[in-house]
């Protein structure tokens, strides 16, 4: 896992005021710019910031720095959109986004919400797993519950999990 220590700089990138646009995060602070990355038809993509204020990069970890910074550009790894007056509204984490090889995109908390809780299971995440045709595709990584009976608990959760992924 990549380490989050960063030179000391401030992550504050926008000003929200009082009486803000519910769900809105507010414009950009002054010196600040912000841009949305590849935009989709409803104007969402990854979120961007620049400015005197975004960090310098990771300590001592130039590959990360290289993966999160282009040209000045911090890839904040939000999800969001700028709407009419510039306020920032962030709808998610491009990172919890799986793009299939054939380019569709599952974004993995709209699918943990649609799958819910599963019987048999204490705790699931969904993952994207390196595909050789390219882009990923998804994988679940489960916790059976406890029990005396391990390996009856894990056949359990898998079925359950089969039930539920198809159902």
């Amino acid at each position: 896992a990549t380490g989050s220590r960063r030179r000391r700089r401030s992550s504050r990138w926008t000003w929200p005021r009082p009486g803000a646009k519910p769900g809105s995060v507010g414009r950009a602070i002054p010196g600040v710019e912000l841009r949305i990355r590849e935009p989709d038809g409803e104007g969402v993509g990854e979120v961007l910031a620049r400015g005197p204020n975004v960090m310098a990069g990771y300590f001592r970890n130039d590959e990360a720095t290289a993966e999160v910074l282009h040209d000045g550009w911090l890839r904040t790894g939000d999800l969001g959109r700028l709407d009419h007056a510039g306020r920032l509204i962030v709808v998610g984490r491009a990172k919890d986004v799986v793009v299939t090889a054939s380019g569709e995109n599952l974004y993995l908390d709209d699918l943990e919400a649609r799958l819910g809780a599963v019987d048999g299971v204490s705790e699931y995440c969904l993952v994207g797993i390196a595909d050789p045709r390219g882009g990923e595709r998804l994988g679940l990584l489960a916790v059976p519950e406890e029990a005396e009976d391990r390996v009856a608990a894990r056949d359990a959760a898998r079925l359950a999990l089969r039930e539920a992924v198809s159902g």
